[in-house]
């Protein structure tokens, strides 16, 4: 323990995609229950809290539509003086609007509230990178934001979250008859990126609404299941 310092304890929560549910319903893996998300968060956030959790992360999709209501409305509820929370962009936060980076940011602004792109120095000394997201206007490509070159990071490991996957999935998925959501469109360059990174990484998505891991050399991904669909996880 004297080498990795304090035990961390990060509770995660993925694919909440607040707002005013469609008329008809909405199928992924499962069906979306989309006209419950309000409770799903309200629950998940208040199970994680008693757990006495050094952080809580959101892996991005807080909003279905990208409106102000939803993020704000996911905002306020995750807020809490005792502990920080960490938030990451998903695709479904960023629409093609030229500020919707920044509604993002603006929208999620509250006292202990950390939004990605954003390198974070924990109590445990651990570093931890969040990814932001950037929407081309042309092309609705989205692509990778991270906060810096990592090369000068001093640490025995790093925490990389991301709505993204960084090791590719697709052929694990339709091996097993689930559908894939789509990468980034510089998946590739963020991978060497997060490569760069002195010691091993562990790095944390959302995304595809799947539980899986997988390794790849000092990288170690973890993929994150939906709390809007069942089983409505949530991850420490």
């Amino acid at each position: 323990m004297s080498e990795l310092g304090k035990l961390l304890t990060i509770g995660v929560v993925a694919e909440v995609h607040h707002g005013v549910p469609p008329a008809e319903p909405v199928r992924w893996h499962n069906e979306l229950l989309l006209d419950r998300t309000a409770e799903l968060l309200d629950k998940a956030v208040s199970a994680l809290r008693e757990l006495s959790l050094d952080a809580l992360v959101l892996l991005g999709d807080l909003s279905n539509y990208a409106d102000d209501a939803s993020l704000g409305h996911v905002a306020r509820t995750v807020a809490a003086p005792e502990m920080p929370v960490y938030v990451v962009p998903g695709n479904h936060d960023i629409d093609g609007h030229p500020d919707a980076v920044e509604r993002f940011s603006r929208q999620l602004r509250h006292p202990g509230i950390v939004v990605a792109p954003a390198l974070v120095e924990t109590e445990s000394e651990l570093p931890v990178m969040l990814v932001g997201l950037r929407r081309d206007a042309r092309s609705n490509d989205l692509s990778s934001v991270s906060p810096g070159s990592m090369t000068d990071v001093k640490a025995h490991s790093t925490v990389v979250f991301s709505h993204f996957p960084l090791l590719p999935l697709s052929g694990q998925l339709e091996s097993a008859g689930l559908r894939h959501a789509g990468d980034l469109s510089n998946r590739e360059n963020l991978l060497q990126e997060v490569d760069q990174i002195p010691g091993p990484v562990i790095a944390v998505h959302g995304h595809l609404h799947v539980r899986a891991s997988q390794a790849a050399g000092k990288l170690l991904q973890l993929s994150c299941a939906a709390l809007v669909e069942p089983p409505h996880e949530v991850t420490i």
